[in-house]
């Protein structure tokens, strides 16, 4: 048996066009939508952004999803911060591609840091479901207004500034104090028109969405 084996199966009536992939000592891959174009393909030291869910097989139970975390995931495909098996099976792939990932429990592996959960290896197979969105040549700007505005009114109040700087992800704070020292300052500077917000407008701080 060849280590590297290719079926391809056209399902007749349908649009859909099914490509599984085997590599020895990794995963097994299935191509469930084709790119409409494909302008480049992923390879090692590219930023990838995507989409996906994790299940495992035997019973369909999500572990794992990017759409619950609010915002796509990224990574730098090389890196081996997510699963070497699944970054294997995310080479040459094109945006607009979506791949069905199938990893034995034994071969699971990964890093905690990369943001995804590792699955528990007992319960078996596991599967993800993928879609890559885009490919960067660098890490993308997160959308600091959004992830600030947690109760999506379009404006960020000082308590939701609070919440945001309480949860660790900024630093380097402490040379104005306590951390609500640290807010008055940042708030008094972002809300212009003092009128105990800050708008979308006002904001000087990363707002688009590049994910």
């Amino acid at each position: 048996m060849n280590i590297f084996k290719v079926y391809l199966s056209v399902i007749f009536g349908s649009l859909l066009t099914v490509i599984s992939c085997e590599v020895e000592g990794f995963s097994r891959y299935t191509v469930v939508e084709e790119a409409e174009t494909c302008e480049e393909k992923t390879k090692d030291g590219d930023y990838l952004v995507i989409s996906y869910t994790g299940e495992y097989t035997d019973d369909g139970e999500k572990f794992d999803d990017s759409e619950t975390k609010g915002d796509p995931f990224y990574f730098k495909l090389g890196d081996q911060k997510v699963r070497v098996r699944l970054e294997k099976s995310l080479q040459d792939m094109c945006v607009g591609e979506i791949r069905e990932i199938y990893i034995s429990g034994q071969e699971i592996d990964g890093h905690q840091n990369s943001g995804a959960i590792v699955p528990d290896e007992s319960r078996g197979e596991v599967f993800y479901r993928i879609e890559l969105l885009k490919i960067l040549d660098k890490p993308p700007t997160p959308n600091l207004f959004k992830k600030m505005d947690f109760d999506g009114d379009k404006q960020i109040s000082k308590k939701e500034l609070l919440d945001f700087v309480n949860t660790g992800a900024v630093g380097g704070l402490e040379r104005h104090g306590t951390v609500e020292d640290a807010v008055n300052v940042i708030f008094k500077g972002q809300d212009s028109d003092e009128d105990g917000f800050i708008s979308f407008e006002e904001f000087s701080g990363p707002k688009h969405d590049e994910l």
